[in-house]
């Protein structure tokens, strides 16, 4: 007898909008031109450079059965053409959403909430540095575990080795021993 695993018409699958929001956030994420999102609401104004957030910030998603809404607040990079970055996202976001959860997107409104100046060259050298430290103190940490694990599996092959040749060097005695007797 052959099973039949195929989804069926009485079968459902549902997609939360969380993990929409990440999908979306992740193909924002993609975009270039678009420096950052920004949250709505009460803490309206409050935005998050890209690389640095949570992803499912700034984005409402409105689900009507298998139908989706998609509401993205943004910051754009200043200089960008904002109809053609919208309209690379639109359809990004779209595209992403539809192929992972198969569901239709029947809309993308993109909320542009600013648009991030250029940085004067100190601060914009000021947080290289910063990255750069941040990047220091990860390569440390990361080569610390390295050492700490290696430290272990070390210690673990020498008491691994000194008892086998206590044991090697026991049952030396213990042969000595016995040609002693024997020789007797």
């Amino acid at each position: 007898m052959e099973k039949n695993n195929s989804i069926t018409e009485k079968d459902s699958i549902y997609v939360s909008s969380e993990v929409i929001k990440k999908i979306v956030g992740m193909a924002v994420d993609r975009v270039d031109g678009v420096s950052g999102m920004s949250s709505t609401g009460l803490v309206g104004g409050i935005a998050e450079r890209l690389g640095q957030r949570d992803l499912s910030k700034g984005i409402k998603v409105h689900q009507f059965d298998n139908k989706i809404t998609i509401d993205i607040s943004v910051i754009v990079e200043y200089g960008v053409k904002i109809p053609e970055v919208a309209e690379k996202l639109q359809n990004t976001v779209r595209q992403a959403v539809e192929e992972t959860t198969g569901y239709q997107v029947t809309e993308v409104n993109l909320h542009v909430q600013g648009i991030q100046l250029p940085r004067p060259k100190e601060e914009e050298e000021e947080v290289k540095k910063a990255d750069g430290k941040r990047e220091e103190k990860k390569d440390k940490k990361d080569k610390k575990d390295k050492e700490g694990k290696e430290g272990r599996e070390g210690k673990e092959g020498k008491e691994g080795k000194e008892g086998e040749e206590g044991r090697e060097g026991k049952e030396g005695k213990e042969g000595k021993d016995k040609e002693r007797k024997d020789d007797k």
